[in-house]
């Protein structure tokens, strides 16, 4: 969608009524198609002129149309109904909580990114008739006691119905890199947001509590059972509605972000496997300390794709690209010493629900390090260049969305439930 967008610019450059249109139908799709081409573009008059008025209006807080926000009220508060369930109906918490925390805010964010598609009937039926599926399954689950595979269901879920969110970001340009790359971009501004929301209402939190208490009236129980636990599902709404009608609002902080926390992971990573060898910690035989381990990896793989995908924007820095190259390849020492400690439980102790599930992660994860590193010494190589980069970090996404599948409706089954 993008790309044509790009193309359709460029070819009706010289119709002002019709680039106007273009721009009334979807002005964040065409602010982000005009950015992309200009400088190809800037010799025009017409272009310039373009370029001026959208770079002074996409610097002012734009909150959305009234439309927006009456959809926005009509999500917080079902998903506030939603998270109050338990009480009305006298639901256990565990047993609700875990299985549908999914369920709470995700899927209005897929509503909302399919509104701005424009997605038709029947893909719109696609995605609901998933999310009952999901639902209805995860539910019937049998709850046995100490279930590794449904443990494994309701931690995999949420994510999953995060790759149905992904697939009504992209619409119809899911197999751009591109496109992509923007959908792992708004993941890093939502969690910049999310902090600054979570961070203001945290505030607001012990202000209120404070002032009741100041004329001695308690209200902590009833704030956090009904008024926070209410609220707190519409935040990642409310971000993500923010995110995506003010790019501008955290576009140039993600940046910083990537550029300060990259080289500093990079000293810290370094010092960890260098301390590794001098401690008795053992990922083969301590059990927790490899769980640990694969967090970290985690962490390190989140800060990877997101300084990746903000440094892929933009010419990248011979520092910047230095540092990320760096990372990634002790990133790829990182995993493949969880690999090989897997391996080895596997072997030594049998096959379980979790081994495999970590196994599995593990190896998809290792080969998209191992092509985004490619891809960065490429680089400095002066082999290839940045755009390149966006093909090697997003090309498993479909991948982790059939591993996710696995995970849940298929190793619950081989393993009886167990």
């Amino acid at each position: 969608m993008a790309n044509n967008l790009t193309q359709e610019i460029v070819d009706h450059l010289d119709q002002p009524a019709h680039l106007e249109q273009l721009y009334q139908i979807n002005q964040k799709e065409f602010n982000s198609a005009f950015f992309d081409i200009y400088p190809s573009i800037n010799h025009s008059l017409i272009a310039q002129v373009w370029y001026h008025r959208l770079k002074y209006s996409t610097s002012k807080s734009q909150f959305g149309n009234q439309k927006d926000w009456i959809l926005l009220g009509i999500f917080a508060l079902i998903s506030a109904l939603l998270m109050q369930l338990p009480r009305i109906f006298h639901l256990q918490n565990e047993f609700y909580y875990t299985r549908n925390i999914g369920f709470v805010s995700f899927p209005f964010i897929a509503v909302f990114f399919a509104r701005k598609q424009g997605f038709s009937s029947k893909t719109a039926l696609i995605s609901l008739a998933i999310l009952a599926i999901s639902a209805i399954y995860i539910n019937f689950l049998p709850g046995v006691p100490s279930s590794n595979t449904l443990i494994l269901a309701c931690i995999n879920l949420p994510v999953f119905i995060w790759i149905l969110v992904a697939y009504n970001f992209l619409g119809n340009d899911w197999k751009s890199s591109a496109k992509r790359i923007e959908f792992l971009q708004y993941n890093g501004n939502l969690l910049i947001m999310l902090a600054v929301l979570l961070l203001a209402g945290g505030i607001f939190t012990g202000l209120t509590i404070g002032l009741f208490k100041l004329i001695d009236i308690y209200i902590e129980k009833w704030y956090f059972d009904y008024f926070v636990l209410s609220v707190l599902p519409s935040i990642p709404i409310l971000a993500t509605f923010l995110v995506q009608n003010n790019p501008q609002l955290v576009g140039k902080i993600s940046p910083i972000i990537a550029k300060i926390f990259t080289p500093l992971v990079l000293i810290t990573l370094t010092g960890f496997l260098a301390a590794l060898i001098f401690t008795r910690k053992d990922p083969y035989n301590d059990r927790e300390f490899l769980l640990v381990f694969n967090i970290i990896l985690l962490g390190v793989m989140a800060l990877i794709f997101f300084s990746v995908s903000e440094a892929s924007k933009e010419k990248i820095g011979k520092f910047q690209l230095t540092t990320l190259t760096g990372l990634a390849l002790l990133a790829v020492i990182n995993n493949a010493i969880a690999l090989s400690a897997i391996s080895f439980r596997l072997y030594e102790y049998g096959i379980t629900p979790n081994r495999i599930a970590v196994l599995g992660s593990n190896i998809l994860l290792m080969i998209n390090l191992i092509l985004v590193a490619k891809s960065l010494i490429q680089i400095c190589r002066g082999k290839k260049d940045v755009s390149d980069l966006k093909s090697s970090l997003t090309s498993l996404f479909v991948y982790y969305g059939l591993l996710l599948l696995f995970f849940i409706f298929f190793l619950p089954i081989i393993f009886q439930f167990k």
